[in-house]
């Protein structure tokens, strides 16, 4: 899926504003004990995709964690009969196509739990929307839809799952005693993150449900390890159907607290443009971007998520993690 982008952060405050203000979540006395809201099945068909109401109507929706801002394609506005309203000033792009157009709905519906009623952004896209157990995919969820909930990522078992936030702060991990956590933090635009170490330099990395693959983008290869896709030790694979080849560099250890993965399979992708490298000596965070936003050199695709199980605490801003078979 396309990354979504934008030179400002107007959107982001519009949504968080309006998003979903009717669900009253964290309104009832605090406990210590976890309060799961709805528990879904998903579906694992180039990409995640979650089972939705748009309106009371069946549809998918693209699971799309490494952005902040949810979107409709736009054959799904008119298929749902959705009004539509153009953006004020703020300019958003996603895959270098202009967005320029907001989607409101009266009822968006996961499982059990009604977000009651806002509004996403329109992918201007002409092609006819693809379908799965006859049901159309209108869209992606990004993480503005998560803002007021815990939720619980589970691909081993295809399950996701969602938590009210009204609970003791680091009493989330019910499967097993053995996990690990790490700290998240939000970018401009809404998507999280977190610190992640590969060969011993830290990045900035978030979650690309949309990829198999995980992939690292070839700027930060060159200036922290010195290799780029055409140095020894890579890995070229063709695509078979006209599209570009594929190059991968499978010696890199990948480590958080907690997680080491050796030996591991990393697709390189070219630089992003307009993207300027900051290193980790000028940030905590470790080495990401400055002026784009919604991109970051280490995204980890579905090969190594379906390895491990997530708790995300969205108020206390935790990542919690265990391997995806971890029992007590």
């Amino acid at each position: 899926m396309k990354k979504i982008q934008t030179t400002g952060a107007a959107v982001l405050v519009l949504l968080t504003a309006t998003l979903f203000s009717a669900s009253g979540f964290g309104a009832s006395e605090k406990k210590c004990a976890l309060e799961r809201m709805s528990e879904v099945n998903l579906l694992n068909e180039d990409g995640v995709l979650i089972p939705v109401k748009i309106q009371g109507k069946s549809a998918l929706m693209v699971l799309h964690m490494s952005t902040g801002l949810s979107y409709f394609f736009e054959p799904a506005v008119t298929e749902f009969a959705l009004a539509r309203h153009s953006l004020a000033t703020t300019r958003v792009s996603a895959g270098g196509i202009t967005v320029t157009e907001f989607a409101a709905f009266s009822s968006l519906t996961l499982g059990n739990i009604n977000f009651g009623k806002s509004e996403f952004l329109v992918y201007p896209n002409k092609a006819g929307l693809r379908r799965y157990d006859d049901l159309p995919v209108v869209g992606a969820l990004g993480m503005d839809v998560f803002a007021n909930v815990d939720f619980e990522l589970d691909l081993a078992h295809k399950k996701l799952s969602v938590y009210s936030q009204n609970h003791c702060a680091g009493q989330v991990v019910y499967w097993t005693g053995a996990y690990s956590t790490a700290k998240l933090y939000k970018g401009a635009i809404g998507n999280l993150y977190f610190a992640m170490e590969l060969d011993g330099k830290k990045l900035q990395a978030t979650i690309d449900t949309s990829n198999q693959a995980s992939s690292l983008h070839t700027d930060v290869t060159k200036t922290l390890y010195g290799f780029d896709e055409h140095s020894p030790g890579t890995e070229r694979e063709s695509s078979g159907s006209g599209a570009q080849d594929s190059y991968y560099y499978r010696a890199m250890k990948m480590t958080a607290p907690g997680l080491a993965v050796t030996n591991a399979k990393i697709r390189l992708r070219g630089p992003e443009k307009d993207c300027h490298i900051v290193t980790a000596s000028y940030s905590h965070q470790g080495t990401g971007y400055s002026v784009c936003m919604g991109v970051f050199p280490l995204e980890l695709g579905r090969g190594i998520l379906e390895k491990l199980r997530f708790y995300f605490a969205t108020k206390e801003m935790i990542v919690y993690f265990s391997a995806a078979d971890a029992t007590l």
